[in-house]
């Protein structure tokens, strides 16, 4: 099966070639990156990492990567020898990695591309002991190399959605040989536990923890900076991760119900959705402001509206929201992770579609911190009412959430043990095998 999978990706490169020229030279959004995602790194790195023990973690994005930080700080109090290489897959997920770690991660780049003749070459270089992949990046090159090597791989925080689910399931038996090269799968819940058994991996390699994203706590210094004044009398909205064409919903159902009484601070999934949201507020003659020309946190309260046009600090304006709308359920895109949102007693409201995250947001509509509605502007103009309407049961409806969350702390000091017992193992028996 591998042999099929690098024949069609080969021919594929092939057909691609003759125009990667004018992708390189018109599309800047491919030029980033590029040289990492074909393998390379520059000789000062390469010497860096030469000779170190080395532990590879990866994720996809942003959001992934939030899950990430808080086990690679546990499994770094507990293991203070081995150094860590990260790769993420979106450049947005690579820079915040490279914020955030600058001072305890060894090397961050993007994942180069799952080519045999490319990911082999990579992990060559890092050499690592281990690897730690994130929720569901499952790539069979990637995997396939690791295992012909005898790195041992973990997977974690791991969940396959009911869209994925169907896609692998078509191709049981390929999928379910790649998770298998896997040395242990900790798994989000029994559901996916259930889904990994019925594609024919066995249950004595999975784990069931929950997810390590908001197990670490603590206030960061952007989140004391972000601090936009309360008020009885104006509530504010914040709309996070809005999808291409849930805007209008968010905005117009919105302007039904809270218009004068609160301010929407909305913010687009992609940034080339900002203006498009402003279009959408000028058509509403509502008043608005990117958050960028804030001077004075003070002076959102006098827009109807704000609109996010950075990356990263959604999960710190969440803290001064009084109610949150998760967007990517309205339309069919699979949802965005409500967590961030409950883990600042916010009550959410989300649209239908959350098969990305379809326990996470079943856990908490049935704790009752969470609204599901279809994407109608009325339907979202109904629940603001309510919220607004009845503050007791806003609250209530927030501490819930809230409480719901409870359950994933000190997930990720339990998944740094694992991973270090694993990674601890492996260099015995290499020890072992080198001592004989």
């Amino acid at each position: 099966m591998m042999f099929v999978y690098n024949l069609i990706l080969n021919l594929l490169i092939l057909i691609i070639i003759p125009f990667l020229p004018f992708v390189l030279l018109f599309g800047k959004k491919f030029r980033r990156g590029f040289l990492q995602r074909l393998g390379f790194m520059d000789k000062e790195t390469l010497n860096g990492i030469k000779g170190k023990n080395i532990i590879w973690f990866h994720a996809a994005s942003v959001g992934e990567t939030q899950a990430l930080i808080p086990v690679i700080n546990e499994f770094m109090n507990i293991n203070d020898s081995v150094h860590v290489v990260i790769t993420t897959t979106s450049i947005n997920g690579r820079n915040k990695m490279k914020e955030i770690m600058k001072d305890r991660a060894l090397y961050v780049c993007l994942l180069p591309l799952d080519l045999n003749f490319i990911i082999g070459p990579f992990i060559k270089k890092i050499n690592p002991k281990m690897a730690v992949v994130v929720e569901t990046e499952l790539w069979p090159n990637l995997m396939d190399r690791l295992y012909a090597m005898k790195i041992p791989s973990a997977l974690i925080n791991g969940r396959i959605s009911q869209k994925s689910y169907s896609f692998y399931r078509f191709f049981k038996r390929f999928f379910s040989a790649v998770i298998e090269k896997f040395t242990v799968l900790m798994m989000q819940s029994e559901k996916m536990v259930v889904r990994l058994r019925m594609m024919g991996v066995r249950r004595d390699k999975m784990i069931m923890i929950r997810n390590t994203k908001y197990s670490a706590g603590g206030e960061t210094e952007t989140q004391k900076k972000i601090a936009i004044p309360k008020s009885e009398n104006r509530k504010i909205v914040v709309a996070g991760s809005i999808r291409k064409g849930e805007e209008y919903t968010v905005i117009k159902g919105f302007k039904k119900s809270l218009l004068g009484k609160a301010c929407l601070i909305i913010a687009p999934r992609h940034l080339d959705r900002v203006e498009i949201a402003e279009q959408i507020l000028d058509a509403e003659n509502m008043t608005h402001v990117r958050w960028t020309e804030v001077q004075n946190y003070k002076a959102v309260l006098f827009y109807d509206a704000i609109v996010v046009n950075t990356i990263g600090e959604l999960q710190y304006i969440y803290k001064s929201g009084d109610y949150a709308i998760i967007g990517g359920g309205f339309k069919p895109f699979g949802g965005h992770n409500p967590m961030e949102a409950a883990l600042n007693s916010l009550p959410v409201i989300m649209g239908r579609n959350m098969f990305n995250f379809e326990d996470t947001s079943q856990r908490f509509v049935k704790a009752g911190g969470a609204f599901m509605i279809d994407d109608s502007p009325e339907q979202l103009a109904e629940k603001l009412n309510f919220l607004y309407d009845n503050p007791d049961k806003a609250m209530d409806m927030g501490k819930k959430g809230k409480e719901a969350i409870e359950a994933f702390k000190g997930t990720a000091a339990t998944t740094a043990l694992i991973i270090n017992e694993i990674l601890l193992e492996n260099l015995n028996n290499k020890a072992e095998i080198n001592g004989r």
